[in-house]
């Protein structure tokens, strides 16, 4: 069996809490952070056979260090549903290194394109897995964005830090609305 992947960054504690905020302010009904959806900042998305994961685990987080990143703001712009809020980071060098590893290994093991069923519980909608489709290609390298979906409504909320270290690697299952819904291996950064 094949999953439709995510290979991110989980916010430290402090990040969590005022992500958390700023969720609980937007519409709970797509992207609830209380229910179920895990904060995340995606570095690469794909497809990979079950029995392979372990191994794309194994080679992504070897030597994985925590870093701190510099957020941009708030940023919220209108969708064909909604307005969609994304919590924006300055692209470091290492965040761009790692960027660029995750996308180099998902290439190496990903054998065919996310497909519906691939998700969390069989639950995508069409702009959800033609995001995950075309991520590879469309997303990464120089067009990676690193930013975290806070979700869809309107927020003009102001960060309390200039930076934020996120210490824990993961690969999660995707949902719907491409959000991380199974964490399936997890690390803390040293």
């Amino acid at each position: 069996m094949t999953k439709a992947l995510d290979i991110v960054l989980l916010p430290s504690k402090d990040l969590w809490n005022e992500l958390l905020e700023i969720n609980s302010h937007l519409e709970e009904d797509w992207i609830d952070f209380k229910s179920g959806c895990v904060p995340h900042l995606t570095l690469a998305m794909g497809a990979v056979e079950e029995d392979a994961i372990i191994s794309l685990w194994e080679r992504i987080s070897e030597d994985f260090a925590s870093l701190t990143l510099k957020p941009e703001g708030v940023v919220c712009f209108p969708r064909i549903e909604s307005t969609l809020c994304h919590l924006k980071f300055a692209a470091s060098e290492e965040l761009r290194k790692l960027h660029d590893r995750a996308v180099s290994e998902m290439h190496r093991f990903q054998k065919t394109l996310p497909e519906r069923h691939m998700f969390y519980k069989g639950e995508a909608g069409e702009g959800t897995v033609s995001y995950a489709r075309s991520f590879l290609d469309d997303f990464s390298g120089e067009k990676f964005d690193p930013h975290m979906t806070l979700g869809y409504g309107d927020s003009d909320y102001e960060m309390k830090k200039d930076n934020y270290t996120f210490s824990k690697l993961a690969i999660c299952q995707l949902g719907d609305h491409n959000t991380c819904r199974d964490v399936l291996f997890e690390t803390v950064g040293f």
